[in-house]
């Protein structure tokens, strides 16, 4: 079994083209690296990826082959340019389009060290107080082992 939240990140990283997102790479962290560090998001993007439920159940019954699930949550910040919320809401649909497009073109890879990786769930979190638009979506990560 692998370590969901790297592999994720993996994917991500190793996938993303900033031609699609005004030419902006954003930042990737894990899930705990977030809690101990201050980004600075002044014209930034960040990709926050973090564990929010693990299933495990029998695969093949009488047998010790055994599926894991993991939900992971794909959050995408900006405060791209200083600009109005509008704005900064194009630039963020762009990055959202960016993690729809990699996790579909990764959805079962022969390669890969997981058996599927499924979007499952995406909502908008933006706020005109903080000015930070923020989307989260939720990917299914399937192992067997």
């Amino acid at each position: 079994m692998t370590d969901a939240l790297s592999t994720i990140k993996t994917v991500l990283s190793d996938n993303w083209t900033a031609g699609n997102t005004d030419s902006i790479t954003p930042t990737f962290t894990l899930q705990g690296d977030f809690e101990y560090k201050q980004f600075d998001l002044k014209n930034g993007d960040l990709v926050k990826i973090y564990e929010v439920g693990e299933n495990w159940r029998p695969f093949d019954i009488g047998k010790n082959t055994w599926e894991r699930v993991n939900i992971i949550s794909i959050e995408c910040l900006t405060t791209y340019k200083n600009a109005t919320l509008s704005t900064r809401r194009a630039h963020l649909d762009k990055m959202i389009a960016e993690v729809i497009r990699i996790v579909k073109a990764n959805v079962s890879d022969p390669d890969a060290n997981f058996k599927e990786l499924l979007p499952v769930r995406k909502s908008d979190r933006s706020s005109d107080k903080t000015g930070i638009a923020r989307m989260v979506l939720d990917v299914s990560l399937k192992e067997w082992g």
